[in-house]
């Protein structure tokens, strides 16, 4: 599974570089999306452990691509982003990997795949919720609970197919 692994790990560095010079920096609260990119690295590989993997390694890719490219924004040396962040550091190898194996399971049609659709929606959610964004930026919340309400919508549509596809089971009188 090369192909899905180098795409996962190309999105992070993405991402990573593209928060680094500050193309997301009119969003407010943005741990969230920090939390989405194991999820969505998990979810290219499909399997647990790889998802793992995916999900640790990817943000550890996103946080070295972040402290390089912000450090050649602000002109400084790239030490000073990668200490500045050691917090995100320790979750990257903490954290993240969780993150990761919960990802990979978005394609099941059981309470995992819900968990794991919703994880990205409810923590934007919470976090708003936590840390209010600035006057104005209410629309980050209101897409996080958009985004729950098209996750669980999906969900059952597919639960709904898989239910069809596999027979219902009958009960008993």
């Amino acid at each position: 599974m090369p192909t899905r692994c180098s795409l996962a790990l190309l999105i992070a560095v993405v991402f990573g570089a593209a928060n680094g010079v500050g193309v997301f920096a009119g969003i407010p609260n943005a741990g969230w999306a920090w939390a989405a990119l194991p999820v969505v690295t998990g979810a290219l590989v499909r399997r647990p452990t790889p998802g793992a993997l995916a999900g640790g390694a990817g943000t550890v890719v996103a946080l070295a691509a972040f402290s390089v490219a912000n450090a050649a924004v602000r002109g400084v040396p790239v030490a000073e982003p990668v200490r500045g962040d050691l917090l995100w550091w320790a979750a990257s190898v903490t954290v993240c990997p969780v993150l990761g194996v919960l990802g990979s399971r978005v394609g099941r049609t059981d309470l995992t795949g819900l968990a794991a659709l919703l994880v990205v929606p409810l923590g934007a959610a919470l976090e708003m919720l936590v840390l209010p964004p600035p006057v104005g930026q209410g629309p980050v919340f209101v897409a996080a609970l958009l985004g729950v309400v098209v996750a669980v919508r999906w969900f059952v549509l597919r639960r709904a197919t898989a239910l069809v596809r596999d027979g219902v089971p009958r009960c008993r009188s």
